[in-house]
């Protein structure tokens, strides 16, 4: 009968527990609950010697995204920019967390999960509505 009980209060407790609500499409909400615990682990997207010549540490990332032409020369050729704002269609970043093109490298994050379809939108909608940096 104890095990039934503990059973009972952990099911109570997971089912209280509320879920982390949405990332605001804001850059400082993406940097604190995307770009910073995802991105910028084990030195991915760090300094020294970040990933792909793309730092994502606060203070930084603006400028290393925004704007921003790829060090890729096919994502260039295709006309790609890091982040392009307002056109998310041209915004390489989305096209790496989503990974639809092998010509363009593996899905961000490597050796990590997904960012989840959430978090992606937030990313999505910042662009879509400029990529401002606040």
């Amino acid at each position: 009968m104890e095990a039934l009980t503990r059973a009972a209060l952990l099911l109570l407790l997971l089912a209280c527990e509320k879920p982390e609500p949405p990332v605001p499409p804001q850059l400082s909400a993406i940097q604190a609950r995307i770009f910073t615990p995802n991105c910028t682990f084990s030195s991915c997207h760090a300094d020294p010697g970040p990933g792909g010549d793309l730092t994502l540490t606060p203070g930084k990332t603006f400028s290393q995204l925004v704007s921003h032409p790829c060090d890729l020369a096919q994502a260039q050729n295709d006309g790609f920019l890091r982040v392009a704002p307002g056109d998310p269609s041209h915004s390489f970043l989305l096209l790496k967390l989503h990974s639809i093109d092998p010509k363009y490298g593996g899905r961000m994050p490597q050796d990590a999960p997904a960012l989840s379809d959430a978090e992606i939108a937030s990313i999505q909608e910042w662009i879509v509505e400029g990529a401002q940096n606040i």
